[in-house]
């Protein structure tokens, strides 16, 4: 329904872009929109930007190059450069610019397939590239309620310290996550799987500090099930060298923990063994030896776009935070003396609601690299589902879904999967774009929501420029800008390949 236009606001204010949400894919899109020439602003919820990559601690950014081979090179591995880097933009520059000031490993001008980093730098980066581009920022803000008319998004309202304000825009950008301004306006969605609508777990991600790693690789020596990626000696060569590693899944030690009851089951697991991994994070320049980032499913079957099952879900994964804590302390040598640093302020969300688009990209365009002549983003990542309802006792991954691209190449994104049925003046980026479940596996990957918030942001600069819907752009004027922007597109089209795809 429309929002209440009458009545007493704080402020109304009109923007050529207004971007909901701050997170990896909207400051992306605010900092593109911005630069293409347009007054922006972006309307963040918590009073850190960045999302995922700084509140949700996932210090890695999974892919920058195509996922290759998993059985035989991993992919997970921060010094692996082989694969053919496909995103580039203003993610590599955040990259680059991280790299400047000791905030991220790796050398400037090309990324590994995974870039570990410092949060705490991310978090201080992004706030100074949103200033030095213009970008006006509203923290602790919330997007309550739309206004549109015949179909078109007029303003938003928004809710902070102030009061109510009504927010005017030429064109709109819903990097929220959840679709929450597509979903107000009227756009269709779906959430999960089709057959039961079951989405992929949420995890609280947590950090463990006084962590012996040296323990930790005799015991992987001895227990070789426990290590799905990778060798024990390659693993530890790069620690010692002082270079990242991300250790997974630790599958043997876990099965013998919930068999002897000291590891619960994640609340609506259907099966007992969940993902787990670590990973060592960068501080001031180099790799913490005695620090590991921990990144565990926690809770399954639960909507999170559901007010009541987000708050549950966050409180039970916190429960399983201190579980998984202590089971470090009990099953992996290297964790006897380690305790809980810090957990994530924000409970790490792969799925919600994913748009019904102009068009709804599925796993098989990803899996046979199907080219779009209307490309506004390319993508290497495997479909990384994690399992809807956890692992069976011995399997690894707890039970992870991964696809990889046919042949090793790369996907091209349909600009038509930013654009939501049924509203004008709206564009989505992030891992709200319209997907199927599968094809989610691979777009929700930090730096595709940083492609696609680029794209979002360019489309919507040049809507308020031109006066035109967003629907209606000529696609080879976002490319044109998006490669000005450096972003990869694999060269510009010059025939369409996929008329109707």
């Amino acid at each position: 329904m429309p929002a209440n236009t009458e009545g007493s606001f704080a402020s109304r204010t009109k923007w050529d872009v207004a971007v909901v949400g701050g997170g990896t894919a909207g400051f992306i899109a605010a900092l593109a929109a911005a630069r293409a020439g347009a007054q922006t602003l972006v309307v963040e919820r918590y009073q850190t930007l960045g999302g995922m990559l700084t509140g949700g601690l996932v210090n890695g950014l999974h892919t920058m190059r195509i996922h290759q081979g998993r059985r035989t090179v991993n992919p997970y591995q921060p010094t692996m450069y082989q694969a053919q880097q496909v995103v580039r933009g203003i993610a590599q520059e955040v990259v680059d610019r991280l790299v400047d000031m000791g905030g991220a490993h790796g050398h400037k001008g090309e990324s590994a397939s995974v870039v570990r980093f410092d949060a705490e730098a991310m978090k201080y980066l992004i706030s100074e590239m949103l200033e030095e581009a213009g970008v006006d920022v509203w923290l602790d803000s919330l997007m309550t309620d739309v206004v549109a008319d015949n179909g078109t998004l007029k303003a938003i309202v928004v809710h902070n310290k102030s009061g109510r304000h009504l927010v005017e825009a030429d064109a709109f950008v819903d990097a929220s996550g959840d679709a929450d301004v597509a979903v107000a306006a009227g756009a269709p969605y779906e959430i999960g799987r089709p057959e039961d609508g079951r989405t992929m777990p949420g995890t609280m991600v947590f950090m463990m500090g006084g962590v012996d790693l040296a323990k930790t690789f005799e015991h992987l020596r001895k227990n070789p099930e426990d290590l799905d990626l990778g060798t024990v000696d390659g693993h530890e060569q790069r620690h010692r060298a002082g270079q990242p590693i991300m250790l997974t899944n630790f599958k043997k030690s876990l099965a013998k923990a919930v068999e002897a009851g000291d590891f619960p089951v994640g609340r609506g697991a259907q099966r007992p063994i969940p993902l787990c991994g670590i990973a060592t994070g960068i501080r001031d320049g180099r790799v913490i030896p005695d620090e590991t980032t921990h990144v565990m499913d926690c809770v399954y079957g639960f909507d999170l776009s559901n007010a009541s099952d987000l708050s549950e879900a966050i409180r039970l994964s916190r429960v399983q935070v201190m579980a998984a804590v202590k089971f470090f302390q009990k099953y992996i040598p290297g964790f006897e003396n380690a305790y809980l640093l810090q957990t994530a302020d924000q409970l790490g969300v792969r799925e919600t609601r994913r748009i019904v688009g102009d068009y709804v990209m599925k796993a098989d365009d990803i899996l046979n690299a199907v080219k779009f002549s209307d490309r506004i983003a390319r993508g290497g990542r495997a479909l990384n589902v994690h399992s809807e309802v956890g692992g069976a006792i011995g399997e690894g991954y707890g039970g992870q879904h991964w696809f990889e691209i046919k042949d090793a190449q790369a996907y091209d994104v349909p600009y038509r999967v930013l654009l939501p049925k049924n509203v004008e003046g709206l564009l989505v980026a992030g891992r709200c774009v319209s997907v199927d479940h599968m094809a989610l596996g691979s777009l929700r990957g930090e730096p595709l929501c940083m492609a696609t918030g680029q794209a979002a942001g360019v489309a919507a600069a040049l809507a308020s420029k031109l006066k035109v819907a967003p629907r209606h752009l000529d696609v080879s004027l976002i490319q044109g800008v998006l490669v000005a922007q450096d972003a990869d597109l694999g060269g510009i089209p010059t025939a369409p390949s996929q008329t109707n795809a």
